[in-house]
Protein backbone atom coordinates (compact mmCIF):
# COMPACT_ATOMS: atom_id res chain seq x y z
CA UNK A 1 0.00 0.00 0.00
CA UNK A 2 1.67 3.57 -1.11
CA UNK A 3 0.69 7.08 0.22
CA UNK A 4 -1.84 7.19 -2.98
CA UNK A 5 -5.80 7.60 -1.53
CA UNK A 6 -7.85 4.62 -1.49
CA UNK A 7 -10.22 4.11 -3.70
CA UNK A 8 -13.70 3.03 -2.77
CA UNK A 9 -16.04 0.21 -4.25
CA UNK A 10 -19.30 0.12 -2.19
CA UNK A 11 -21.35 -3.42 -3.53
CA UNK A 12 -25.16 -3.21 -2.35
CA UNK A 13 -27.03 -6.37 -2.37
CA UNK A 14 -31.22 -5.10 -2.10
CA UNK A 15 -32.39 -7.05 0.84
CA UNK A 16 -29.84 -9.28 1.97
CA UNK A 17 -30.59 -10.21 5.38
CA UNK A 18 -27.71 -11.31 7.60
CA UNK A 19 -28.37 -14.44 8.91
CA UNK A 20 -28.57 -15.69 5.11
CA UNK A 21 -25.27 -14.79 4.76
CA UNK A 22 -22.16 -17.90 4.95
CA UNK A 23 -19.88 -15.96 7.15
CA UNK A 24 -22.69 -14.79 9.88
CA UNK A 25 -23.28 -18.55 10.00
CA UNK A 26 -25.94 -19.46 7.53
CA UNK A 27 -25.00 -23.08 6.88
CA UNK A 28 -26.21 -23.14 3.12
CA UNK A 29 -23.59 -22.37 0.52
CA UNK A 30 -25.15 -19.17 -0.43
CA UNK A 31 -22.23 -16.87 -0.81
CA UNK A 32 -19.30 -18.57 -1.46
CA UNK A 33 -17.51 -15.80 -3.18
CA UNK A 34 -18.60 -13.00 -0.83
CA UNK A 35 -17.26 -15.38 2.11
CA UNK A 36 -13.53 -16.04 0.55
CA UNK A 37 -12.81 -12.53 -0.57
CA UNK A 38 -13.58 -11.56 3.15
CA UNK A 39 -11.96 -14.16 4.74
CA UNK A 40 -8.93 -12.92 3.39
CA UNK A 41 -9.23 -9.44 3.75
CA UNK A 42 -12.04 -8.24 5.46
CA UNK A 43 -13.63 -7.57 9.23
CA UNK A 44 -17.22 -8.39 9.96
CA UNK A 45 -19.37 -6.50 12.24
CA UNK A 46 -22.25 -8.24 14.05
CA UNK A 47 -25.02 -7.09 14.60
CA UNK A 48 -25.49 -4.83 11.85
CA UNK A 49 -28.25 -2.56 10.81
CA UNK A 50 -30.30 -0.73 8.49
CA UNK A 51 -31.71 2.08 9.85
CA UNK A 52 -35.06 1.99 7.85
CA UNK A 53 -36.82 -0.91 6.45
CA UNK A 54 -37.38 0.12 2.64
CA UNK A 55 -34.88 1.60 -0.31
CA UNK A 56 -34.82 5.03 -0.34
CA UNK A 57 -34.52 5.82 3.23
CA UNK A 58 -32.06 3.11 3.20
CA UNK A 59 -29.53 4.38 0.61
CA UNK A 60 -30.12 7.85 1.41
CA UNK A 61 -28.70 7.27 5.12
CA UNK A 62 -25.92 4.78 3.25
CA UNK A 63 -24.65 7.79 0.85
CA UNK A 64 -25.23 10.63 4.02
CA UNK A 65 -24.20 9.11 7.27
CA UNK A 66 -27.70 10.57 8.58
CA UNK A 67 -31.15 9.36 10.20
CA UNK A 68 -33.89 9.62 8.06
CA UNK A 69 -35.06 11.97 10.68
CA UNK A 70 -31.71 13.95 9.57
CA UNK A 71 -32.36 14.16 5.69
CA UNK A 72 -36.51 14.12 5.77
CA UNK A 73 -36.67 11.30 3.57
CA UNK A 74 -39.19 8.64 5.60
CA UNK A 75 -40.97 7.37 2.88
CA UNK A 76 -40.94 4.33 0.36
CA UNK A 77 -41.66 6.61 -2.37
CA UNK A 78 -39.93 9.60 -3.28
CA UNK A 79 -42.48 12.18 -2.52
CA UNK A 80 -40.71 14.26 -0.51
CA UNK A 81 -36.73 15.86 -1.48
CA UNK A 82 -34.11 15.74 0.87
CA UNK A 83 -33.54 18.16 3.37
CA UNK A 84 -31.06 21.06 1.40
CA UNK A 85 -27.78 21.85 2.27
CA UNK A 86 -27.37 17.87 2.86
CA UNK A 87 -24.28 15.89 1.46
CA UNK A 88 -23.70 13.14 -0.20
CA UNK A 89 -20.65 10.69 -0.06
CA UNK A 90 -20.28 10.90 -3.83
CA UNK A 91 -20.47 14.70 -3.80
CA UNK A 92 -17.71 14.77 -0.73
CA UNK A 93 -15.41 12.63 -3.28
CA UNK A 94 -16.17 14.44 -6.28
CA UNK A 95 -15.17 17.51 -4.62
CA UNK A 96 -12.15 15.57 -2.86
CA UNK A 97 -10.60 14.88 -6.93
CA UNK A 98 -12.54 11.46 -7.02
CA UNK A 99 -13.68 9.75 -10.01
CA UNK A 100 -17.67 8.89 -8.59
CA UNK A 101 -19.39 6.37 -10.83
CA UNK A 102 -22.66 3.87 -9.72
CA UNK A 103 -24.12 1.43 -11.67
CA UNK A 104 -27.91 1.13 -10.01
CA UNK A 105 -31.23 1.81 -11.34
CA UNK A 106 -31.18 4.74 -8.25
CA UNK A 107 -30.57 6.76 -11.54
CA UNK A 108 -34.01 6.21 -12.95
CA UNK A 109 -35.48 6.81 -9.49
CA UNK A 110 -38.63 8.92 -9.98
CA UNK A 111 -39.19 12.42 -8.79
CA UNK A 112 -37.32 13.26 -5.80
CA UNK A 113 -34.47 10.48 -6.11
CA UNK A 114 -32.09 13.37 -7.36
CA UNK A 115 -29.71 13.12 -4.44
CA UNK A 116 -28.64 9.28 -5.00
CA UNK A 117 -27.02 10.13 -8.36
CA UNK A 118 -25.79 13.60 -6.92
CA UNK A 119 -21.79 13.99 -6.88
CA UNK A 120 -21.57 11.05 -9.52
CA UNK A 121 -19.66 11.79 -12.79
CA UNK A 122 -21.49 8.81 -14.29
CA UNK A 123 -24.54 6.62 -13.31
CA UNK A 124 -24.98 3.74 -15.69
CA UNK A 125 -28.36 1.71 -16.29
CA UNK A 126 -30.44 3.74 -18.91
CA UNK A 127 -28.31 2.65 -22.01
CA UNK A 128 -28.38 -1.21 -22.06
CA UNK A 129 -26.23 -0.89 -25.59
CA UNK A 130 -25.61 -4.08 -28.19
CA UNK A 131 -22.14 -4.58 -26.40
CA UNK A 132 -23.94 -5.58 -23.33
CA UNK A 133 -26.78 -7.56 -25.10
CA UNK A 134 -23.99 -9.63 -26.37
CA UNK A 135 -21.92 -9.52 -23.32
CA UNK A 136 -24.99 -11.11 -21.35
CA UNK A 137 -25.59 -13.46 -24.72
CA UNK A 138 -28.59 -15.84 -23.45
CA UNK A 139 -27.66 -15.35 -19.45
CA UNK A 140 -30.16 -15.63 -17.44
CA UNK A 141 -33.02 -12.28 -17.73
CA UNK A 142 -34.78 -12.44 -14.33
CA UNK A 143 -35.02 -11.05 -11.11
CA UNK A 144 -36.38 -7.95 -9.43
CA UNK A 145 -39.44 -7.58 -11.01
CA UNK A 146 -38.22 -8.65 -14.43
CA UNK A 147 -36.28 -5.46 -15.08
CA UNK A 148 -33.32 -5.44 -13.51
CA UNK A 149 -31.15 -8.85 -14.51
CA UNK A 150 -27.47 -9.28 -12.16
CA UNK A 151 -26.17 -9.59 -15.60
CA UNK A 152 -26.96 -6.62 -16.75
CA UNK A 153 -25.71 -4.99 -13.52
CA UNK A 154 -22.37 -6.50 -14.32
CA UNK A 155 -21.75 -6.40 -17.81
CA UNK A 156 -21.51 -2.82 -17.32
CA UNK A 157 -19.60 -2.81 -13.73
CA UNK A 158 -16.99 -4.58 -15.02
CA UNK A 159 -16.04 -1.97 -18.15
CA UNK A 160 -16.46 0.90 -15.82
CA UNK A 161 -13.99 -0.85 -13.19
CA UNK A 162 -11.63 -1.31 -15.79
CA UNK A 163 -12.06 2.36 -16.96
CA UNK A 164 -11.47 3.67 -13.14
CA UNK A 165 -8.59 1.13 -12.95
CA UNK A 166 -6.88 3.06 -15.93
CA UNK A 167 -7.63 6.18 -14.39
CA UNK A 168 -6.28 5.29 -11.29
CA UNK A 169 -2.88 3.62 -12.75
CA UNK A 170 -2.42 6.33 -15.86
CA UNK A 171 -3.52 9.22 -13.96
CA UNK A 172 -3.58 8.30 -10.55
CA UNK A 173 -6.62 9.61 -10.30
CA UNK A 174 -8.25 7.85 -7.25
CA UNK A 175 -12.64 6.61 -7.75
CA UNK A 176 -15.42 5.98 -6.06
CA UNK A 177 -17.63 3.06 -7.89
CA UNK A 178 -20.90 2.37 -6.42
CA UNK A 179 -22.87 -1.17 -7.38
CA UNK A 180 -26.12 -1.95 -6.60
CA UNK A 181 -27.78 -5.73 -7.21
CA UNK A 182 -31.59 -5.73 -6.73
CA UNK A 183 -31.28 -9.56 -6.42
CA UNK A 184 -32.63 -10.72 -4.18
CA UNK A 185 -35.90 -8.32 -4.01
CA UNK A 186 -39.45 -9.63 -4.39
CA UNK A 187 -40.10 -11.51 -6.45
CA UNK A 188 -37.51 -14.60 -6.12
CA UNK A 189 -36.99 -15.45 -9.36
CA UNK A 190 -33.02 -16.81 -9.30
CA UNK A 191 -32.20 -19.15 -12.39
CA UNK A 192 -32.47 -22.61 -12.58
CA UNK A 193 -28.72 -23.09 -11.59
CA UNK A 194 -29.26 -21.46 -8.40
CA UNK A 195 -32.23 -22.96 -7.45
CA UNK A 196 -31.06 -26.21 -5.61
CA UNK A 197 -31.29 -24.89 -1.94
CA UNK A 198 -34.41 -26.69 -1.01
CA UNK A 199 -34.23 -29.96 0.97
CA UNK A 200 -34.51 -32.96 -0.66
CA UNK A 201 -37.62 -35.06 0.15
CA UNK A 202 -40.27 -32.09 0.87
CA UNK A 203 -42.82 -31.44 -1.06
CA UNK A 204 -43.46 -27.62 -2.23
CA UNK A 205 -47.44 -28.59 -3.04
CA UNK A 206 -48.19 -30.83 -0.06
CA UNK A 207 -51.53 -29.92 0.16
CA UNK A 208 -51.90 -30.66 3.85
CA UNK A 209 -49.45 -27.89 4.60
CA UNK A 210 -51.18 -24.78 5.40
CA UNK A 211 -48.92 -22.54 6.51
CA UNK A 212 -49.01 -20.03 3.59
CA UNK A 213 -52.75 -19.59 4.83
CA UNK A 214 -51.81 -16.28 6.88
CA UNK A 215 -50.12 -14.49 3.82
CA UNK A 216 -52.59 -15.54 1.66
CA UNK A 217 -55.65 -13.74 3.61
CA UNK A 218 -53.17 -10.71 4.03
CA UNK A 219 -54.54 -7.95 2.59
CA UNK A 220 -50.98 -7.92 0.43
CA UNK A 221 -50.86 -11.65 -0.26
CA UNK A 222 -52.52 -11.56 -3.41
CA UNK A 223 -49.01 -11.37 -4.78
CA UNK A 224 -48.53 -15.15 -4.14
CA UNK A 225 -50.74 -16.13 -6.44
CA UNK A 226 -50.29 -13.34 -8.77
CA UNK A 227 -46.44 -14.43 -9.03
CA UNK A 228 -47.94 -17.77 -10.28
CA UNK A 229 -49.96 -16.86 -12.65
CA UNK A 230 -47.60 -14.30 -14.31
CA UNK A 231 -44.12 -14.47 -13.71
CA UNK A 232 -42.89 -17.86 -12.53
CA UNK A 233 -44.51 -21.41 -12.94
CA UNK A 234 -43.06 -22.44 -9.49
CA UNK A 235 -44.90 -20.31 -7.51
CA UNK A 236 -48.18 -22.20 -8.74
CA UNK A 237 -50.16 -23.57 -5.90
CA UNK A 238 -47.14 -23.40 -3.30
CA UNK A 239 -47.69 -24.40 -0.07
CA UNK A 240 -44.84 -24.61 1.74
CA UNK A 241 -42.96 -21.42 2.92
CA UNK A 242 -39.21 -23.13 2.61
CA UNK A 243 -39.55 -23.79 -0.62
CA UNK A 244 -40.02 -19.60 -1.45
CA UNK A 245 -36.96 -18.96 0.96
CA UNK A 246 -35.14 -21.31 -1.06
CA UNK A 247 -36.23 -19.23 -3.74
CA UNK A 248 -34.73 -16.29 -1.90
CA UNK A 249 -31.60 -18.05 -1.20
CA UNK A 250 -31.11 -19.15 -4.68
CA UNK A 251 -31.51 -15.01 -5.39
CA UNK A 252 -28.67 -14.47 -2.95
CA UNK A 253 -26.85 -16.89 -4.68
CA UNK A 254 -27.11 -15.60 -8.25
CA UNK A 255 -26.03 -11.75 -7.13
CA UNK A 256 -22.70 -13.55 -5.05
CA UNK A 257 -21.76 -14.98 -8.22
CA UNK A 258 -21.75 -11.86 -10.01
CA UNK A 259 -19.77 -10.35 -7.11
CA UNK A 260 -17.47 -13.32 -7.53
CA UNK A 261 -16.91 -11.89 -11.12
CA UNK A 262 -16.32 -8.24 -9.56
CA UNK A 263 -13.88 -9.49 -7.10
CA UNK A 264 -12.16 -11.59 -9.74
CA UNK A 265 -11.68 -8.36 -12.01
CA UNK A 266 -10.70 -6.14 -9.17
CA UNK A 267 -7.68 -8.71 -8.68
CA UNK A 268 -6.56 -8.90 -12.01
CA UNK A 269 -6.72 -5.25 -12.17
CA UNK A 270 -4.43 -4.82 -8.55
CA UNK A 271 -7.48 -2.90 -7.07
CA UNK A 272 -7.84 -5.04 -3.96
CA UNK A 273 -4.75 -3.36 -2.19
CA UNK A 274 -5.54 -0.13 -3.39
CA UNK A 275 -8.91 0.08 -2.37
CA UNK A 276 -11.64 0.01 0.30
CA UNK A 277 -14.28 -2.40 0.03
CA UNK A 278 -18.21 -2.58 1.72
CA UNK A 279 -20.42 -5.17 1.16
CA UNK A 280 -23.86 -4.21 2.93
CA UNK A 281 -27.61 -3.79 2.09
CA UNK A 282 -30.54 -0.93 2.49
CA UNK A 283 -32.71 -3.12 4.31
CA UNK A 284 -33.47 -7.10 5.30
CA UNK A 285 -36.21 -9.22 5.20
CA UNK A 286 -39.09 -11.20 6.35
CA UNK A 287 -38.89 -14.59 5.26
CA UNK A 288 -41.49 -17.58 6.90
CA UNK A 289 -41.39 -15.65 10.11
CA UNK A 290 -45.35 -14.93 11.35
CA UNK A 291 -45.03 -12.12 13.29
CA UNK A 292 -44.59 -9.41 11.08
CA UNK A 293 -47.63 -7.22 10.70
CA UNK A 294 -49.08 -4.89 7.27
CA UNK A 295 -51.97 -3.16 8.54
CA UNK A 296 -52.58 -5.54 11.37
CA UNK A 297 -52.56 -8.76 9.51
CA UNK A 298 -49.98 -11.54 9.64
CA UNK A 299 -47.64 -11.29 6.70
CA UNK A 300 -44.83 -12.80 5.11
CA UNK A 301 -41.91 -12.29 2.65
CA UNK A 302 -41.78 -8.61 2.70
CA UNK A 303 -39.95 -5.66 4.34
CA UNK A 304 -42.43 -3.66 5.65
CA UNK A 305 -42.35 -3.90 9.65
CA UNK A 306 -39.43 -2.81 12.20
CA UNK A 307 -39.01 -6.41 13.36
CA UNK A 308 -35.25 -8.01 13.30
CA UNK A 309 -35.17 -9.76 10.11
CA UNK A 310 -36.24 -6.79 8.40
CA UNK A 311 -33.18 -4.50 9.68
CA UNK A 312 -30.19 -7.09 10.35
CA UNK A 313 -27.68 -6.79 7.26
CA UNK A 314 -24.35 -7.91 6.23
CA UNK A 315 -21.60 -4.66 7.11
CA UNK A 316 -18.37 -6.19 6.02
CA UNK A 317 -15.25 -4.25 4.92
CA UNK A 318 -11.76 -4.19 3.65
CA UNK A 319 -9.56 -1.38 4.58
CA UNK A 320 -5.79 -2.14 3.09
CA UNK A 321 -3.65 -2.23 5.65
CA UNK A 322 -6.06 -1.60 8.35
CA UNK A 323 -8.31 -5.63 7.89
CA UNK A 324 -5.41 -7.32 6.15
CA UNK A 325 -4.55 -10.78 7.44
CA UNK A 326 -7.75 -12.75 7.82
CA UNK A 327 -11.17 -12.30 8.50
CA UNK A 328 -11.86 -10.50 11.80
CA UNK A 329 -15.40 -10.79 13.35
CA UNK A 330 -16.19 -7.64 15.50
CA UNK A 331 -18.95 -8.33 18.42
CA UNK A 332 -20.50 -5.03 17.86
CA UNK A 333 -23.09 -3.00 16.03
CA UNK A 334 -22.24 -0.90 13.24
CA UNK A 335 -25.60 0.76 10.77
CA UNK A 336 -25.05 2.03 7.43
CA UNK A 337 -24.70 5.43 8.98
CA UNK A 338 -21.01 4.27 9.31
CA UNK A 339 -19.87 4.27 5.64
CA UNK A 340 -19.33 7.62 5.35
CA UNK A 341 -17.63 8.96 8.26
CA UNK A 342 -15.76 5.65 7.93
CA UNK A 343 -14.67 6.15 4.39
CA UNK A 344 -13.33 9.55 5.08
CA UNK A 345 -11.17 9.07 8.16
CA UNK A 346 -9.64 6.21 6.14
CA UNK A 347 -8.88 8.42 2.99
CA UNK A 348 -8.09 11.03 5.32
CA UNK A 349 -10.18 13.60 4.53
CA UNK A 350 -10.56 14.66 8.13
CA UNK A 351 -11.74 18.16 7.90
CA UNK A 352 -14.70 17.19 5.86
CA UNK A 353 -15.28 14.26 8.17
CA UNK A 354 -15.02 17.01 11.27
CA UNK A 355 -17.59 19.49 9.54
CA UNK A 356 -19.76 16.86 8.33
CA UNK A 357 -21.95 16.61 11.31
CA UNK A 358 -22.98 13.03 10.42
CA UNK A 359 -24.61 10.82 12.77
CA UNK A 360 -22.73 7.88 12.44
CA UNK A 361 -19.28 7.77 13.54
CA UNK A 362 -15.93 6.59 11.72
CA UNK A 363 -14.90 2.62 12.57
CA UNK A 364 -11.13 2.98 11.78
CA UNK A 365 -10.42 4.10 15.24
CA UNK A 366 -12.12 1.18 16.38
CA UNK A 367 -10.37 -1.09 13.54
CA UNK A 368 -7.00 0.47 14.55
CA UNK A 369 -7.96 -0.39 18.27
CA UNK A 370 -7.15 2.71 19.31
CA UNK A 371 -10.56 2.81 20.77
CA UNK A 372 -12.00 -0.78 22.21
CA UNK A 373 -15.66 -0.41 20.98
CA UNK A 374 -17.35 0.85 18.12
CA UNK A 375 -18.85 4.79 19.41
CA UNK A 376 -22.12 5.88 20.28
CA UNK A 377 -24.25 7.41 17.53
CA UNK A 378 -25.48 10.95 17.45
CA UNK A 379 -27.77 11.71 20.49
CA UNK A 380 -27.89 8.05 20.97
CA UNK A 381 -31.05 6.88 23.42
CA UNK A 382 -31.65 10.80 24.02
CA UNK A 383 -27.69 11.44 25.32
CA UNK A 384 -27.11 14.82 24.37
CA UNK A 385 -23.45 14.76 25.75
CA UNK A 386 -21.26 16.86 24.27
CA UNK A 387 -18.05 16.80 25.81
CA UNK A 388 -16.00 14.42 23.73
CA UNK A 389 -12.43 13.79 24.58
CA UNK A 390 -9.80 12.43 22.18
CA UNK A 391 -8.96 9.48 20.81
CA UNK A 392 -6.19 8.19 22.90
CA UNK A 393 -2.87 8.50 21.26
CA UNK A 394 -3.88 10.14 18.77
CA UNK A 395 -3.98 14.33 19.51
CA UNK A 396 -4.71 15.13 16.33
CA UNK A 397 -7.90 12.87 15.44
CA UNK A 398 -10.90 14.39 15.26
CA UNK A 399 -13.66 13.88 17.93
CA UNK A 400 -16.81 11.64 18.76
CA UNK A 401 -18.82 10.39 21.17
CA UNK A 402 -16.39 8.35 23.74
CA UNK A 403 -19.31 5.92 24.83
CA UNK A 404 -19.81 2.64 23.75
CA UNK A 405 -22.71 2.12 21.24
CA UNK A 406 -25.64 1.06 22.94
CA UNK A 407 -28.84 1.20 20.61
CA UNK A 408 -30.00 1.70 17.38
CA UNK A 409 -33.12 3.97 16.24
CA UNK A 410 -35.54 2.27 13.49
CA UNK A 411 -38.07 4.60 11.23
CA UNK A 412 -40.91 3.69 9.23
CA UNK A 413 -43.31 5.18 6.93
CA UNK A 414 -44.39 2.23 4.44
CA UNK A 415 -47.94 1.14 5.30
CA UNK A 416 -47.18 2.16 9.07
CA UNK A 417 -45.54 5.25 10.55
CA UNK A 418 -43.78 3.73 13.71
CA UNK A 419 -40.63 3.85 15.26
CA UNK A 420 -38.66 1.66 17.20
CA UNK A 421 -35.45 1.87 19.38
CA UNK A 422 -33.48 -1.30 19.74
CA UNK A 423 -30.82 -2.18 22.51
CA UNK A 424 -28.89 -5.58 23.10
CA UNK A 425 -31.77 -6.95 24.83
CA UNK A 426 -34.81 -4.89 23.99
CA UNK A 427 -36.85 -3.74 20.98
CA UNK A 428 -39.52 -1.55 21.99
CA UNK A 429 -41.53 -0.03 18.45
CA UNK A 430 -43.87 2.84 18.66
CA UNK A 431 -47.29 3.50 16.71
CA UNK A 432 -46.56 7.40 15.95
CA UNK A 433 -49.96 7.84 13.19
CA UNK A 434 -53.55 6.77 14.29
CA UNK A 435 -53.88 3.84 12.06
CA UNK A 436 -56.43 1.73 14.21
CA UNK A 437 -55.59 -1.91 12.84
CA UNK A 438 -51.86 -1.95 14.37
CA UNK A 439 -51.19 -2.31 18.38
CA UNK A 440 -49.88 1.13 19.55
CA UNK A 441 -46.75 0.09 21.58
CA UNK A 442 -44.41 -3.44 21.04
CA UNK A 443 -41.50 -4.40 23.54
CA UNK A 444 -40.02 -7.88 23.11
CA UNK A 445 -37.06 -9.10 25.64
CA UNK A 446 -34.41 -10.27 22.44
CA UNK A 447 -32.90 -12.36 25.58
CA UNK A 448 -35.79 -14.37 26.28
CA UNK A 449 -37.43 -13.94 22.89
CA UNK A 450 -35.20 -13.23 19.82
CA UNK A 451 -37.84 -13.73 17.02
CA UNK A 452 -40.18 -11.35 18.58
CA UNK A 453 -43.28 -12.84 19.20
CA UNK A 454 -44.54 -11.86 22.40
CA UNK A 455 -45.22 -8.43 23.31
CA UNK A 456 -44.56 -7.68 26.87
CA UNK A 457 -45.65 -4.36 26.43
CA UNK A 458 -48.39 -4.45 29.38
CA UNK A 459 -46.46 -6.83 31.81
CA UNK A 460 -43.07 -4.93 31.50
CA UNK A 461 -44.54 -1.33 31.02
CA UNK A 462 -41.31 0.16 33.15
CA UNK A 463 -38.82 -1.11 30.71
CA UNK A 464 -41.39 0.66 28.25
CA UNK A 465 -41.43 4.15 29.41
CA UNK A 466 -37.74 4.16 29.79
CA UNK A 467 -37.26 3.17 26.26
CA UNK A 468 -40.33 5.53 25.56
CA UNK A 469 -38.85 8.86 26.66
CA UNK A 470 -35.09 7.58 25.44
CA UNK A 471 -36.26 7.10 21.79
CA UNK A 472 -38.58 10.80 21.83
CA UNK A 473 -35.77 12.61 23.39
CA UNK A 474 -33.30 10.48 20.93
CA UNK A 475 -35.63 11.82 18.07
CA UNK A 476 -35.66 15.52 19.79
CA UNK A 477 -32.12 15.74 20.27
CA UNK A 478 -31.36 14.71 16.51
CA UNK A 479 -34.17 17.56 15.29
CA UNK A 480 -32.20 20.29 17.44
CA UNK A 481 -28.68 18.88 15.99
CA UNK A 482 -30.34 19.57 12.09
CA UNK A 483 -32.79 22.83 13.16
CA UNK A 484 -35.25 20.80 11.47
CA UNK A 485 -38.86 18.68 12.95
CA UNK A 486 -39.90 15.73 12.74
CA UNK A 487 -40.47 14.49 9.27
CA UNK A 488 -42.30 10.77 10.68
CA UNK A 489 -44.74 13.77 11.44
CA UNK A 490 -45.00 15.78 8.82
CA UNK A 491 -45.45 13.22 6.26
CA UNK A 492 -47.55 10.57 5.79
CA UNK A 493 -47.01 6.78 4.53
CA UNK A 494 -46.98 5.40 1.25
CA UNK A 495 -48.06 1.91 0.85
CA UNK A 496 -51.44 1.71 2.90
CA UNK A 497 -53.25 4.21 1.11
CA UNK A 498 -54.66 1.61 -2.21
CA UNK A 499 -55.18 -0.98 0.55
CA UNK A 500 -57.36 1.14 2.73
CA UNK A 501 -59.22 3.33 -0.11
CA UNK A 502 -60.36 -0.44 -1.93
CA UNK A 503 -61.11 -1.12 1.53
CA UNK A 504 -63.55 1.20 2.53
CA UNK A 505 -65.04 1.13 -0.96
CA UNK A 506 -66.27 -2.32 -0.42
CA UNK A 507 -68.07 -1.55 2.97
CA UNK A 508 -68.19 2.18 3.04
CA UNK A 509 -72.19 1.38 1.62
CA UNK A 510 -73.13 -0.79 4.01
CA UNK A 511 -76.61 0.10 6.21
CA UNK A 512 -77.31 -1.23 9.43
CA UNK A 513 -80.25 -3.72 7.82
CA UNK A 514 -77.13 -4.93 5.52
CA UNK A 515 -74.89 -5.26 8.73
CA UNK A 516 -77.54 -7.16 10.80
CA UNK A 517 -80.36 -8.86 8.07
CA UNK A 518 -78.18 -9.51 4.91
CA UNK A 519 -75.43 -11.33 6.11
Amino acid sequence: MTDQPLNVIIISIDTLRADHVGLYGYPLPTTPNIDAFFKKHGVLFDPAFSVSNCTLPGYTSMFTGLFPTAHDVVAHAPRWPIRNGVQTLAGILHDAGYFTAQVSTLADYPEHGEHLVEGFDRFEFRELNNKYKIDMGLTEQHQGGLVVPAPRITVQALDLLEECARSWQDARKPFFLFIHYWDPHTPYIPPDTFSSFYSEGRDPRDPRMHMLDALNDCNIGHWLEDWGRKLDSRYKDVTDPKYIVSLYDGEIAFADHHCGLIFQRMAELDLIEHSMVFLTSDHGETLDETNNLICGQPAMFSHVGLTNPNHTIPFILHVPGITDGGLKPWAEPACQLDIVPTVLDAIGLEQELVSGNFDGVSLIPTLKQQIEFVPALACELGNGKESIPEYPNDPDHPKHLACKRQGMLLVENTYHVQRAIRTNRWKYIKKIDSYPSMPSKHLYDLLLDPREHKNIIDEASNIGKILDDSLEQWIKLLCQKHETTDPQKRFGVTLREGFTHRTRAMYGGFDKDQVFFNN
